[in-house]
């Protein structure tokens, strides 16, 4: 695992998506999500419904995406973007980050997830979902500012996968 400390979820939300895809990449995120609504600016932005992205239809649009013949006009999704909690406080369950993170392997695109109200997410009596889980099913997440932390957001690059140069690239 690679760390590194960043200030601002915005700001960190801006420089992991912008270092970790091209110009010509986009993200997938909740229509809810925190990227779609309050950042305006992120790239190419996909939307679904329901505070969460529904499994089966990442997996219809991903197929879709890829048997269309002409996908190399489109914006290519290059990441999954979640937070857990949702906007609309709803949780995702550990089954099915699971196929969240099965899906983002198979297209080798990276799963994101935002530290908005995860402390919140974690501690939430209903959920099933651990910091380890997160740790093992994500590929990047951060948590900071928003779980009391003082001036700081951390940034954790969990499959030895941060961007080249990340370290010299924030500063």
């Amino acid at each position: 695992m690679h760390f590194y400390f960043l200030v601002g979820g915005t700001q960190t939300n801006a420089v992991v998506i912008n270092l970790m895809l091209q110009s010509y990449e986009g993200v997938i995120a909740a229509e809810t999500g925190h990227i779609s609504v309050h950042e305006a600016g992120s790239k190419g932005i996909r939307f679904w419904h329901c505070g969460k992205i529904n499994v089966n239809e990442l997996k219809e649009y991903l197929w879709t995406f890829y048997v269309d013949g002409n996908y190399e006009h489109m914006v290519f999704s290059e990441m999954v973007y979640i937070s857990h909690l949702t906007e609309y406080g709803t949780l995702y369950t550990k089954s099915e980050l699971t196929e969240i993170s099965e899906i983002c392997k198979k297209y080798e695109i990276p799963l994101f997830l935002d530290r908005a109200r995860l402390a919140y997410g974690l501690m939430a009596k209903d959920t099933d979902v651990t910091l380890p889980d997160i740790a093992r099913l994500c590929d990047v997440f951060y948590f900071g500012t928003k779980a009391r932390a003082l001036l700081r957001e951390a940034v954790v690059f969990t499959k030895d996968n941060p961007p080249k140069n990340f370290a010299m690239r924030i500063k």
